[in-house]
């Protein structure tokens, strides 16, 4: 049996190659909303990195077939280095099955690193910057 991560890339490549997508996000970001950041099959948040000014709202929605997680938790990081939160902001993590959305405001400026957890190995994580 192949190792889990072998696994996942053997399925990633699948599904881009037979052009899977999941399930569509057809409905507006919801009121109050900032910025949004795609989950996507191919392992990725779009776009990686954002820039934003505190206080903004970002709407993460899971437009892949894909289970995904939103988590900047430092704690909970196989890889710590990969996540990051300022002084004083709270963390923050949410699962996003196959079409979820997800909401955080940001209100601490900073950098803020995170990462999909089943997918942090592969290299699926992303940064926002909050300015003052």
């Amino acid at each position: 049996m192949l190792p889990k991560v072998f696994q996942t890339i053997t399925l990633m490549l699948v599904l881009t190659a037979c052009g899977a997508d999941g399930p569509a996000n057809t409905t507006p970001p919801a009121p109050g909303t900032d910025a949004v950041v795609e989950l996507t099959t191919t392992l990725k948040f779009a776009p990686e990195r954002l820039t934003i000014p505190a206080g903004a709202t970002v709407e993460w929605r899971n437009s892949s077939i894909l289970d995904h997680t939103v988590s900047g938790d430092p704690a909970t990081a196989e890889y710590p280095a990969d996540v990051a939160i300022p002084a004083g902001a709270a963390g923050f993590s949410a699962d996003l099955p196959a079409g979820g959305v997800f909401r955080h405001t940001f209100n601490v400026p900073g950098t803020y690193r995170y990462y999909c957890d089943p997918h942090q190995g592969l290299g699926m994580k992303g940064e926002i910057t909050v300015t003052p």
